[in-house]
Order: C-alpha cells, then sequence, then structure tokens
C-alpha cells in the first residue's frame, strides 16, 4: 500500500520557494489577465467609463451617468484627494447634506481608507474613470496575491496554490460588489490579508503577524462594515483551524497558551482605534435610520434560493451566491484523494482535521446565505439574528460570502495539492491544475458581463450656479429636484456634478441617513418636488446660502410627484422668486431671486393633469369589506361595503395644494357613504356621498388639502349597499373627449426620460444618455367605452425602415401596440376600449437613433359599431406592416 504524507509543513517541502519579487509579477500578469476578460469591454474606455454593475442591462453594455452606489463611492474616493491636494478641508464632507452651515459638515470619516489612498495616487496622473478603473485593478490584484501566500501557508505545492487562488478573482459574488461600485468589492482583498496574519501569529507566534490582523482588521472596518463584521465573527473559527495546522496543535499546559497571547496584543489596539473612529463619526448622525433591526419578512425578500448554488441564468439576488460545477467538482475529486486508502500519519490526521473544519466553514457560509430559504425554514438565519448581536441589521444574508472566496480557495489548495500528490506523473499532475484553472476562469467569465456608465466631465448647468456664486465672491450653494429623503441612489448624480464644481448641496445619499435632515431639511422643503415653493421656504433657502434650485428632469419617477415634471417646471417658470439660469439638456438651472418679480407670461403648453396615483379597493392596505372577483372591475374584484364596520382608507400621498384636484372614485349600487379626509393621521374634513347608479360611474370629491403632507380618505359604509372599485387623483379640469374630437397633448406632459424643450414641448431621447423600455408614457383618465385613435409625431433616424421604438397602449380591452419607424411619423395606433377605465399610452425606446417626440394626438372615434372596430383592426395591421399616416 502507497503511504501517502500530506504536505502542509514546510519539513516535507521539497520546491524551491518563489521569490516576492516572482510571486508579484506572476500574480499581476495573472490578474490583469482576469480583470481585462471580466471587466470587459472595459479596457477600450479606460478613459472616460466606470463600471456600475457585473450583469448588463443596457444596450451595447454601456450609458451616461447611470445612477447607482458607483457614483456614491467615486464621490467619497474624490473627496479624499480632494483634501489631499488641499482643496476641501479635512474631514469636511462640504458637498452634500449642506444645509448652509460648513462647520456642521465636520465628518470625521476615514474614508474607504486604503483603496481611496489608492484613487488618489492615480488620480494625480489621469482623471476619475481612469484613477477609479487601476484602483479596481489593483484590489484585483491584491486578492489574487494575498490569497495565493494564504494558500501556500496550507499546502507545499505553488502551482496548487496558484490554481485555487483563482476562485478569489473569478468568484461571481466578488465581481458583483467590485463592478457594482461596493466597498464590499474593495474590502474583500483585505480578508485574506487576516487570515495570513492571524494564521502567522498562532502557528509562529509572529508579533509581526498579529499587527497585520490589527491592521487588515483596521481597513477592513474603514472599507465596508459588514466585510469588517463577517470577517470578525469567523476570527474564533480561524484561529481554530491554525492551531491544529500548527506542530503543537494539542495544548496540553496553560504555558503554551500562554505564549499565544502577545502576538495577538496589537490586535485590539488597531481594532480598538478603528471603532472609536468609526463611533465618533456615527455620534455626529444623531440618530440613524437603521437603529432598529430589519424585519424577518424583509430578509426573506432578499434571500436566495438555493438554486443560485449552480444556476448560469440570470435570476437576480439568486446569482450573488454561485459557486458552480467547476468548484464543486474539484472539491468532490480532492475530497476523494484524500479518502482513498493509505497509511495514516499525525501529518495526515491533522490534515482530515483542517479539511473538516474548512469544509464546515463552507457549508455554515452557504447555509447563513440562504436566509431563510436554509434548510428547515432558516433556522440558521434566526438562530444567528437571536444569538449573535447586531446580525438583526443585515437585510442581504449573502453578503456573508465576502468570506467565501478566501475560504475555499484555502479548501480547494488543500485538495488539489493532495489530488496531484496522487497522480503519479507529471503530465496528469500539470494537465490537472490546467484543466482546473481554465475551468474555472470560464465559468466565472460566463457569469459576469459588465455594464459601463460613461462619467461627464462637464455640465454647464452646475457650472452656471458655480459661477454665478463666484463672481459675487460666494461658495456656490443649491438644492438639486428632485428632493430625497437621503437614501436615494440616483442622488449619486447630483454628488458627481456638484463635485465637479465644488457645489454645495441640500441633497446627499448615505445609507444611513440623519433623522435631523430628515425632520428639518427634507420634510420642510419635500414640496419643492411638485413645484410648490413658498414665501417661508424661499426665506429658509437664502438663510442657508442657497442660491440655486437644479432640476434634473430625467429623474423624475411616480413616486416624486403625482404628474409629470412639466407640471414642477412650469410652476418654477412662473414663479416670482425664480428665474431661469441655463438649461442643458436633462438638468435646469433656476435662479432665487431676493425680491418677486413682475409676473411672467409663459409661452409654452400648459401642464397636464394625467393621474398617477391610482388604488385599486382590493389592494388598499386598511381594509374592511367583502371582495368579490368582477370581469367588469378594474383589475377584475372589487370591495362591498354593507356592513356598519365596513370602510376603506387609501394609502396616504403627498399632493401640493391644488384646488382642481380631487379624488375620483368608482362605485355603483345605492347607498351612502361618509368620505372623511384625513392629513398626517388626523381628519380635517367630512362629507356624505349618495350613491345610486346600477352601472359603474365616477364621483368625485374634493382633495382640498390645508396643508402639504400625507393626504388620504377614508370611505366608510353609511347606509344601504355601495361597491367600490378604485380611486385616483386627478383634476376637476379634465373634460372627457367628446365624439369626433381630437385632443393634442404635448411630449413633455408625459413622464419621460430625455431633455424637453418648454416652448414646443418636445421631448428629446439620445441613445448615449436615456436607457432602452418605456421611457415615455401616461395613464388617461376614465374614458367611456368605444374606440380610439392615439397617433405619436416623431422624428428620429435617417432610415424610414427602422424601428425606433414601440407605441403601445393598454386599456380595459387589452394591449395594443404598433412599431415607430424612423424619420418624421405619424404612428397610428387603434385602441378599444370596454369599460369606463383610466387607459395607459407608452412609447418603448429601442436606443437606436436620437428621438424627438413632438407629441400626442388622441381622437375619441364617432361610431362604435361593428364597422368601426374591424377598420382598427385593419389599421393596426397596416401600421405594423410599416404604414404610417
Amino acid at each position: 500500500m502507497r503511504t501517502f504524507v500530506y504536505p502542509m509543513t514546510p519539513s516535507s517541502n521539497n520546491l524551491v520557494p518563489l521569490g516576492r519579487t516572482r510571486i508579484a509579477a506572476i500574480s499581476f500578469a495573472v490578474a490583469l489577465f482576469v480583470w481585462l476578460l471580466y471587466a470587459w469591454p472595459l479596457a477600450l474606455h479606460l478613459h472616460e467609463a466606470i463600471p456600475s454593475s457585473a450583469h448588463n442591462i443596457e444596450i451595447g453594455q454601456m450609458r451616461e451617468m447611470i445612477p447607482g452606489d458607483h457614483l456614491q463611492l467615486l464621490y467619497h474616493f474624490w473627496l479624499l484627494s480632494d483634501m489631499l491636494r488641499g482643496e476641501t478641508p479635512f474631514f469636511y464632507n462640504l458637498y452634500e447634506f449642506n444645509a448652509g452651515d460648513d462647520l456642521a459638515r465636520y465628518y470625521p470619516s476615514p474614508y474607504f481608507v486604503p483603496f481611496s489612498l489608492v484613487y488618489s495616487l492615480f488620480s494625480l496622473a489621469g482623471n476619475r474613470a481612469l484613477a477609479w478603473n487601476l484602483a479596481g485593478f489593483v484590489s484585483i490584484w491584491v486578492t489574487l496575491a494575498f490569497t495565493w501566500r494564504l494558500a501556500r501557508r496550507f499546502v507545499n505545492d505553488e502551482a496548487a496554490a496558484l490554481c485555487a487562488s483563482l476562485i478569489s478573482v473569478t468568484f461571481t459574488f466578488r465581481w458583483v460588489k467590485l463592478l457594482g461600485g461596493s466597498p464590499a468589492g474593495y474590502a474583500m482583498a483585505l480578508v485574506p490579508l487576516v487570515l495570513i496574519g492571524m494564521h502567522s501569529a498562532i502557528r509562529n507566534r509572529s508579533l509581526a503577524g498579529g499587527i497585520v490582523v490589527g491592521v487588515g482588521l483596521m481597513f477592513t472596518l474603514w472599507t465596508d462594515i459588514l466585510t469588517f463584521y463577517f470577517l470578525f465573527l469567523y476570527l474564533p473559527v480561524w484561529c481554530l483551524i491554525c492551531a491544529v495546522v500548527s506542530e503543537s496543535w494539542i495544548w496540553r499546559d496553560l504555558r503554551t497558551w500562554l505564549r499565544a497571547i502577545p502576538p495577538l496584543l496589537p490586535v485590539p489596539v488597531f481594532v480598538g482605534f478603528a471603532l472609536a473612529l468609526r463611533r465618533h463619526f456615527e455620534r455626529q448622525l444623531e440618530g440613524r435610520l437603521l437603529e432598529t433591526g430589519r424585519e424577518l419578512r424583509e430578509v426573506a425578500g432578499y434571500s436566495p434560493h438555493w438554486s443560485g448554488l449552480f444556476q448560469w441564468e440570470k435570476l437576480g439576488v439568486d446569482n450573488h451566491i454561485f459557486i458552480g460545477f467547476v468548484v464543486a467538482f474539484l472539491l468532490g475529486c480532492g475530497a476523494f484523494a484524500v479518502l482513498l486508502p493509505g497509511r495514516f500519519c499525525l501529518e495526515k490526521r491533522r490534515a482530515r482535521w483542517v479539511l473538516l473544519l474548512l469544509l464546515a466553514s463552507v457549508a455554515g457560509t452557504i447555509v447563513l446565505a440562504l436566509g431563510t430559504q436554509g434548510p428547515w425554514e432558516g433556522l440558521a438565519l434566526r438562530a444567528a439574528r437571536r444569538l449573535i448581536p447586531r446580525y438583526t441589521l443585515l437585510r442581504l444574508p449573502a453578503r456573508i460570502f465576502v468570506l467565501m472566496p478566501s475560504l475555499l480557495a484555502v479548501t480547494v489548495a488543500t485538495l488539489l495539492a493532495a489530488l496531484r500528490a496522487r497522480l503519479l506523473r507529471a503530465f496528469f499532475r500539470n494537465g490537472a491544475l490546467l484543466i482546473a484553472a481554465l475551468g474555472l476562469v470560464a465559468e466565472g467569465r460566463l457569469q459576469i458581463e459588465a455594464t459601463l456608465c460613461v462619467l461627464r466631465e462637464e455640465q454647464a448647468a452646475y457650472k452656471a450656479v458655480a459661477e454665478s456664486a463666484r463672481r459675487e465672491g460666494l461658495p456656490p450653494r443649491a438644492v438639486v429636484v428632485p428632493l430625497w429623503p437621503g437614501d436615494a441612489d440616483l442622488a449619486a448624480n447630483y454628488l458627481h456634478f456638484a463635485s465637479l464644481y465644488r457645489i454645495r448641496l441640500v441633497n446627499g445619499y448615505s445609507p444611513v441617513v440623519s433623522s435631523n435632515y430628515l425632520q428639518n431639511v427634507f420634510r420642510p422643503l419635500e414640496s419643492i418636488n411638485q413645484g410648490a415653493l413658498d414665501e417661508a421656504q424661499i426665506g429658509q433657502l437664502l438663510d442657508w446660502g442657497i442660491s440655486h434650485v437644479l432640476v434634473h428632469e430625467d429623474m423624475f419617477p411616480e413616486k416624486v410627484s403625482p404628474f409629470p415634471v412639466q407640471m414642477t417646471l412650469h410652476r418654477f417658470l412662473t414663479h416670482p422668486r425664480l428665474r431661469l439660469d441655463r438649461q442643458e439638456e436633462t438638468v435646469w438651472s433656476f435662479r432665487i431671486e431676493q425680491e418677486p418679480a413682475p409676473a411672467r407670461s409663459f409661452d409654452g403648453p400648459a401642464p397636464l393633469y394625467l393621474p398617477t396615483r391610482y388604488f385599486e379597493a382590493e389592494h388598499m392596505p386598511v381594509r374592511q369589506g367583502e371582495v368579490i372577483a368582477d370581469a367588469t372591475a378594474g383589475r377584475g374584484a372589487f370591495v362591498r361595503l354593507s356592513e356598519p364596520d365596513d370602510a376603506l382608507v387609501t394609502p396616504p400621498r403627498r399632493v401640493a395644494l391644488d384646488p382642481t384636484l380631487a379624488w375620483f372614485l368608482r362605485v355603483r349600487g345605492q347607498g351612502r357613504l361618509h368620505v372623511t379626509g384625513i392629513l398626517d393621521d388626523e381628519p380635517f374634513a367630512s362629507d356624505p356621498i349618495d350613491v345610486d347608479s346600477q352601472e359603474w360611474s365616477w364621483l368625485a370629491w374634493p382633495l382640498d388639502l390645508p396643508a402639504f403632507g400625507p393626504g388620504s380618505i377614508e370611505l366608510r359604509w353609511e347606509q344601504g349597499v355601495v361597491d367600490i372599485d378604485a380611486v385616483y387623483i386627478g383634476s376637476l379640469s379634465w373634460e372627457t373627449p367628446r365624439e369626433g374630437e381630437t385632443i393634442e397633448w404635448p411630449a413633455n406632459g408625459f413622464f419621460h426620460a430625455g431633455h424637453s424643450e418648454h416652448l414646443s414641448g418636445s421631448v428629446f431621447l439620445i441613445p448615449r444618455r436615456d436607457p432602452d423600455g418605456e421611457v415615455f408614457y401616461a395613464r388617461v383618465p376614465p374614458l367611456p367605452p368605444g374606440d380610439y385613435e392615439a397617433r405619436l409625431l416623431s422624428r428620429g433616424g435617417a432610415d424610414t425602415n427602422q424601428s425606433i421604438g414601440i407605441w403601445r397602449a393598454v386599456s380595459s380591452a387589452g394591449t395594443w401596440e404598433v412599431p415607430v419607424l424612423g424619420g418624421e411619423q405619424t404612428t397610428l395606433l387603434s385602441v378599444r376600449q370596454e369599460q369606463e377605465l383610466p387607459m395607459r399610452l407608452a412609447f418603448r425606446y429601442a436606443r437606436e437613433a436620437e428621438v424627438e417626440l413632438m407629441g400626442v394626438q388622441f381622437t375619441r372615434l364617432a361610431t362604435t359599431g361593428t364597422a368601426s372596430r374591424q377598420r382598427m383592426e385593419e389599421d393596426n395591421e397596416e401600421t405594423a406592416d410599416g404604414s404610417h399616416e
């Protein structure tokens, strides 16, 4: 029987160790190859773009100024570099959450050191994009080098250690975090360094190892707190593994234990310093949004399914835990090699203990990463939330995978070395490594398709703010619309543009938001999103030194306002205290005047009140009544109120004061409702409404909010039987088109991406900037049954046979769509309506050419008979074949 001595200790090493220079050179070359391959086509755009995602969602894999965490982290990297250049005072984050007091922006954060220092170094020789991209490469290089040396401490096979270390730079989770701009993508480079230091401190009794652990943990904490959290929790298990590896792993006397303590003394010193600095920073927040833990049902929504461990398809959060078949195959082959019969020795028994602990670590990490999808309905997660401090703050269970690349690399290296030791011929030994390396790189690459965000280095509207302020000798200050509560990634775009000209913004973006900001800045100014800016708010802005209001027209989702951005822009353009300073594409700059200006006329199209606040009765959160299925209802069901306790309450929505707005109720039956207006959970008005109709009909009740705030209505049964289908907020000025009448709507009255021209009302979509998909849409108020025609007026693309998008409608009778071709076109879409319900119109942009959307012509046809429906179908067929009016 062949004797197998497991190669774990230096005494069995028969290889010439590589020098540091060769290790650095080999790891650099391998890391460069992997980085170029996985981040492709980044190598072609190093000076103009940065990664924004590991899973591509863009045509051509790139687009200008994609919002997200990558821009936020870039801002903080830039902020440190600006401090080092002397342009910004140290520890002052002046350009976000700044309400006029620069001293209040003292922000003693470590600013993601050490990788922000790497960025700062490269920024001396290049622009922001190049510095960011090179910093990302350095993190990959450092990861590979450290993981290689970590694996080498467990095996005497340099080639096996290098091959296994490829896991650390081909692991899907690592690229998801790095390309997505998460600090964890950088912090994961420090995990193998800390594990190396702990191994050295325990096995070799090295004080330098303890210092490495302390410094590594400190930098990890400063880069990403969750990576530090999981690494710190795992260190006791790693200490046990290191003790087993040690030649004196069976410690039998107190003296041996005491000798192990001095090398670890630097660890609490560095960790204590890092925690003290971080807690000093957290005290500046004066109360945070995340002081309470996450509810288990919220965590369940982010828990990946176990199939994501091996599935190649795009599964969203499930892909984050991808390990792959190659790693599983290597683990299986290596385990088979270890379990083959052979003569046992202490060394091999020790190796088996190490393997058992490593495999247990890997398995435990997977089980916790599955969250509520884990065995026994997430028993491990539930236990961790109960027993481990602060674990309830975790929303993404898969974040524990920050440990997995290092753990898998050491485990696979150990098993690969065992497998190679079983192979007698060098051809098979080297061939096994080559196949393993190619498999790891290829399978990992199939999971990654980088999206690139092209950075803009100029923005004229922001530049106008800076130039105006500096002419007056003042630091530039502004507030940006939409104004978010501080945790929206769209605000990262604001920060990028503000940093170009060092503009102090009221806005900001942070996962942890100060309650002071929410209560004293965001809530008092929130109505600015809807164009409502009174004298008190103007006075507050001027007291803060704010001279301008900036509007990002293309970042205006329904969550911000019940009506499209045209409403907000119209109110600003006619506001006596605001003057349009500059518009460059999607960004508008308005200067705040010290005194009211004379009334200004507006020559552009009037704003449209096309509603978005639409609620189905059966889905309202507060509901007491019988839900009944009905094909004539909006979503196939309604709520019947027929008992004394039956009632509905709409979700609260903030709406700017407007006397033309009202609640519209779709009801039928015979009875009476008691309607109560609610603002901030307090009733402010109450009226009875009589219902007497066997068919669905719409009734209006004035919105009439006494102040800006979360408004809703309660519909309570009073007598009879009343069916309620839906409720929406709309305008009393809306008039249903008469038969044969055509209404013309300007394009900027729709929700839209791109930028608009306020005099003509046109909307312009540009492929380099705007996403594909439904980037132009609106909900038309309820329309009576009948036949309609919606014509989209567009201009774009030189090829009249090229499809530049899809013009579609969703009515109560179904979905209707036709292609929009290039050139100047009027695209006809014939639509049938069967119930008096809202109709959704939308343009799906193909992002193949620049497009100008000039408006929509909407016609209610005079006839509704069979001949009309047949003509409608023929018109749609002709239009689909490329025939446009």
